[in-house]
């Protein structure tokens, strides 16, 4: 798989596909790694985890370990790293692509308008209880006026950006997919071929 652009422009439509979902493959849990990284960022405020706990952190950090892992293991395939076969690698790769897709509709579940409702809910309770605690008082200071917003920036706003993250990777790795099957598919049978004609040859 690691192979150029002018490689892969030989196999036609298909190479061409290859190497741009495998561009787009880098990019697209490149930018999703960097937006998650900014969401737990956002969740480790002490207002959120006091009244929330760390769930979404929990649950955003266990994505970015499976997108470095699904990044680690494409760039091995592109650059042929030695261990171990390529085949393995792009198995694996396509096991951990399958799971951070599947990961991510399991993280939509916690940035609904009812999950949004939660949080309220528990924000208000947690300020009822501890009208005298240091994170409720700077946070009456600071954010009462702009509860909502504070809320939904940490929940129900983050559902349409990890929806769209989704779907990008989920079509860009389909596209991928498909070309190397077919790109794979369209040399198999000419290395066979060239395998037969430099065989020994005997001679009547």
């Amino acid at each position: 798989m690691q192979k150029n652009f002018e490689d892969l422009n030989k196999s036609g439509i298909f190479g061409i596909c290859l190497f741009w979902s495998r561009m787009f493959l880098y990019v697209t849990p490149g930018c999703y790694l960097a937006f998650l990284g900014y969401c737990v960022y956002l969740c480790l405020d002490s207002m959120w985890t006091k009244s929330q706990g760390y769930t979404l952190v929990v649950l955003y950090s266990i994505m970015i370990i499976l997108i470095l892992c699904s990044l680690f293991f494409l760039f091995s395939c592109h650059f042929g790293l030695s261990f171990p076969s390529n085949l393995i690698k792009n198995q694996i790769l396509m096991v951990l692509t399958i799971i951070s897709l599947f990961f991510s509709c399991f993280i939509l579940s916690f940035l609904t308008e009812k999950q949004r409702y939660i949080y309220g809910m528990r924000i208000t309770d947690f300020v009822i209880r501890n009208p005298t605690d240091g994170t409720v008082i700077e946070f009456l200071k600071n954010s009462a006026t702009q509860n909502e917003e504070y809320i939904n920036s940490r929940s129900n706003n983050n559902y349409g950006y990890v929806s769209l993250f989704f779907a990008i990777w989920l079509i860009v790795f389909v596209i991928f997919e498909i070309s190397l099957a077919l790109i794979n598919k369209e040399e198999t049978p000419l290395l066979e071929d060239r395998s037969d004609h430099s065989g020994p040859h005997n001679d009547a």
